[in-house]
């Protein structure tokens, strides 16, 4: 191999092994009122501690991905004929789906209780499964 050409695929795989040390870009941090929705949207559950809401913890961002059953990515929500964007004017994540329903519920995990108005702050939502509970 000439010099040259070797040179041109060192250099090539130096650049390909820092672009790929560089981290992925993070999840901005969600909507202050929509962090708010889903906490009132769990005070009203009244088994939260037995269902995957334990996942919910206010120490951690709800479009973090810890968070299981909230969608904050357009590629977590299903297609849809209207763009879909998931920021807002100033670059907070917004919550666009909502997927609790029999995906995440053991049958002895189903949730109880009632549905706080405050879901309907959720104003970028896009996906809202609850299905298969016992909620009122």
């Amino acid at each position: 191999m000439p010099v040259a050409a070797a040179r041109a695929a060192l250099l090539a795989l130096a650049l390909a092994a820092l672009l790929l040390a560089q981290p992925a870009a993070a999840q901005a941090p969600a909507l202050p009122a929509d962090t708010a929705a889903l906490q009132a949207f769990r005070s009203g559950i009244s088994n939260a501690n037995d269902t995957v809401l334990v996942t919910w913890d206010d120490a951690l961002d709800p479009c973090g991905g810890t968070w299981v059953g909230v969608g904050c990515d357009c590629s977590q929500v299903p297609p849809s004929p209207t763009p879909c964007n998931n920021t807002d004017a100033s670059g907070n994540a917004r919550v666009l789906g909502l997927n609790l329903g029999p995906v995440y519920q053991a049958a002895t995990q189903k949730l109880q209780g009632s549905i706080a108005p405050a879901v309907g702050n959720l104003s970028a939502l896009r996906y809202l499964d609850l299905s298969d509970n016992r909620l009122k």
